[in-house]
């Protein structure tokens, strides 16, 4: 009776412990190297910010041994779905595809990819209002939704909105009625990003009883748009005797165009208005140090490095629904006077393997670093967590 009783229990602990692990196990069987990434990437292959994203994607993909593939939809909406249909359609399709609801692209292509069993990662910008609804949260509705990564577009734009405050109160002068007048540069009309940033700026400029905003304009995100809005704008608020006390920018490129056209009609950024933009692009980071912008804001272009990692703890089973790491959000952060001399010390040559993403796994048979946070917490990935652990590359590693 004994010896029955003991193998009893034997046989339930081995069922017990195979229901268990059932799902790991499925998901360990999977992360056989190399697995096979496609990124569809919906920008432009010779701007700054997507190829920028590409790269640290790369880099923290050679990390983790992924094979990456990259396509380039060129800001073009039809190509975002034509793109990503071919891929999802491929008799062999990539173990993971990345998705960014670019145009509002996303929802068809990631029920499409879900019906295939492809994994895809939502980065940059997920779902947005109705759609959000509609799609949940990753591994609800459409279980190969393994995960998403956004940044926080509302307080940045609150950010801009209040570091464009503070330089004009500083700087700028006032119009006859005593505020300080402003445009705003605004992205697109669809894309949650675009949205969210504009509506945290509204939000900051509610509570600045000293701010007029004059006129706003959507650009596509495109500098020469920017440029021709800005001159007219100057041109117009010249003749109506208002001067121009800051230029909210929703991107660098545009906050470019911006420069060109005032200083076409002979205004000096940062003395004559205050400007803002978004992204960290080098042309910004380098107005920034001269003390032509009062600040870039951004540093989500480093997505594309924290996505391989995210999809690395996924496929591990280190990603524990619990504690939020499947469906992220993180916080850009402002490179302005006061840091921009320690970002280039860092990052200035902008390789971005010097940001060792291995540091920041939650794979449970890596020690955690110093000043990382333990793995029953969110991730960080902080301006100031990123600086702290960039390390020296060896001398004989190839450039990049």
């Amino acid at each position: 009776m004994k010896w029955w009783h003991c193998c009893r229990m034997l046989a339930l602990t081995l069922s017990l412990s195979l229901f268990l692990t059932g799902t790991t196990m499925a998901r360990a069987d999977t992360y056989q190297a190399p697995i096979r990434i496609t990124f569809l990437n919906p920008g432009k292959h010779d701007e700054f910010f997507w190829p920028a994203v590409s790269a640290t994607m790369q880099a923290a993909a050679s990390q983790f041994g992924f094979k990456l593939e990259i396509l380039y939809a060129e800001r073009d909406a039809q190509a975002i779905g034509r793109l990503g249909r071919a891929i999802i359609a491929r008799a062999e399709p990539p173990d993971v595809l990345i998705l960014v609801n670019e145009f509002q692209a996303g929802t068809r292509l990631l029920q499409e990819a879900d019906a295939r069993g492809i994994k895809t990662f939502m980065l940059l910008n997920s779902f947005h209002g109705a759609d959000a609804a509609k799609m949940g949260e990753p591994g609800q509705t459409y279980r190969h939704w393994i995960g998403s990564l956004v940044p926080d577009n509302h307080a940045a734009g609150q950010r801009m909105a209040k570091a464009l405050a503070a330089c004009m109160r500083e700087t700028a002068s006032r119009g006859a009625d005593g505020k300080y007048h402003v445009l705003a540069l605004l992205g697109d009309s669809t894309t949650p990003a675009s949205i969210e940033r504009t509506a945290g700026f509204h939000a900051a400029l509610a509570a600045l009883d000293d701010i007029v905003l004059d006129r706003e304009f959507n650009t596509n995100w495109q500098t020469p748009k920017g440029r021709d809005l800005t001159a007219n704008f100057l041109t117009w608020a010249g003749e109506n005797n208002l001067p121009t006390a800051g230029i909210w920018a929703a991107n660098d490129a545009l906050a470019l165009g911006a420069i060109e056209a005032a200083e076409a009609q002979h205004l000096q950024p940062g003395k004559d208005f205050c400007l803002v933009g978004l992204n960290w692009s080098p042309e910004a980071l380098d107005l920034v140090r001269d003390g032509k912008m009062a600040m870039t804001d951004g540093g989500h272009f480093l997505a594309g490095g924290w996505a391989m990692l995210m999809v690395h703890d996924y496929l591990a089973g280190n990603a524990d629904d619990a504690t939020g790491q499947r469906a992220v959000t993180f916080q850009m952060a402002p490179i302005d006077r006061g840091n921009v001399a320690q970002f280039f010390a860092k990052l200035g040559d902008r390789d971005w393997r010097r940001i060792d993403f291995k540091r920041f796994t939650r794979d449970p048979e890596t020690p955690i670093p110093d000043g990382v946070p333990q793995r029953d917490g969110d991730y960080d990935f902080s301006l100031r967590e990123t600086l702290d652990h960039t390390r020296k590359l060896p001398a004989n590693w190839p450039a990049n």
